[in-house]
């Protein structure tokens, strides 16, 4: 009885090595289709702080010009369309990822980077397109 369910066992394990062994393959062949049109964001924000210093009190009798602080972020895109007559290329990403946004690079590979401008964007549904 023992040995019936070990050789059952070694079966089963056989049979789903080949399927992952398969599933492996097909995720390779995906990756490597679709990552060409994946890419990286770059962006500089301005962030606007009232209070830059804590510890002034809000009823502090003189009014403050609004503090401006630079913040990076990062994130990803992917290409949605590409207009090769044009050279102009439309990335669907996250809106939270651009949003500020004083400067954006949209990095295309290893060694090609573009500069990006916000074409529109949906905060409520976090998502923003770029033309590049």
């Amino acid at each position: 009885m023992r040995k019936s369910i070990l050789l059952i066992l070694f079966a089963v394990v056989i049979g789903f090595s080949s399927v992952l062994e398969d599933l492996q393959d097909e995720i390779t062949s995906l990756v490597e289709k679709v990552s060409p049109s994946v890419v990286t964001i770059f962006v500089i924000k301005e962030q606007r702080d009232m209070f830059p210093i804590p510890q002034i009190p809000f009823d502090f009798p003189f009014k403050f010009k609004p503090f401006i602080r630079k913040e990076r972020a990062v994130g990803s895109g992917v290409i949605v369309r590409y207009y090769e007559d044009k050279k102009i290329a439309y990335i669907l990403t996250n809106a939270h990822v651009v949003k500020n946004a004083v400067r954006i690079i949209v990095k295309l590979d290893k060694y090609t980077e573009r500069k990006g401008e916000i074409v529109g964007m949906d905060t409520k549904t976090d998502i923003a397109v770029i033309k590049i």
